[in-house]
């Protein structure tokens, strides 16, 4: 076991930032701290209010494990389930893939490591390791986000 670091951001639908997040966690497998990523950025935009939530994320295997019927004896089964469960909290949801290029920001978060491992850090304000990315996206260069519309 090793550990790894996950994080990711919000915007409205204007690409206007709403938070961002970063945690360590001690994992397994890259599919769990993929999943991890999903679950907190779920918690963040609920914390926020958010009714329409478009969610996109870097991992096939995380998309079809969304949308796979059966996850009972899957061994992440536990953390599917709570995807799953913060998705029906929403009035809309839809959930799409991105190539890991487009998914700058929550790579550059999840990079940014001032925590400790288990604690979630909120980010209310663009830190600076990611504030290019943001003005780039801006001006048209796509990138990865969590939509509010």
């Amino acid at each position: 076991m090793g550990s790894a670091s996950t994080g990711g951001i919000l915007r409205d639908h204007y690409g206007i930032w709403i938070g961002g997040f970063h945690r360590n966690i001690i994992v397994d497998s890259s599919l769990k701290a993929e999943l991890w990523a999903l679950r907190d950025g779920l918690s963040l935009a609920k914390d926020e209010n958010i009714k329409k939530l478009e969610i996109e994320v870097d991992s096939m295997t995380v998309l079809n494990l969304i949308h796979a019927t059966n996850m009972v004896n899957h061994p992440l089964g536990n953390l599917l389930f709570d995807c799953r469960l913060l998705m029906q909290g929403f009035e809309e949801v839809s959930i799409t893939h991105i190539y890991r290029e487009a998914n700058r920001c929550a790579d550059a978060l999840a990079n940014d490591a001032p925590v400790s491992v288990g604690d979630l850090y909120i980010y209310p304000v663009i830190p600076s390791c990611i504030s290019n990315f943001l003005y780039a996206d801006l001006i048209g260069v796509s990138y990865p986000r969590i939509v509010n519309s």
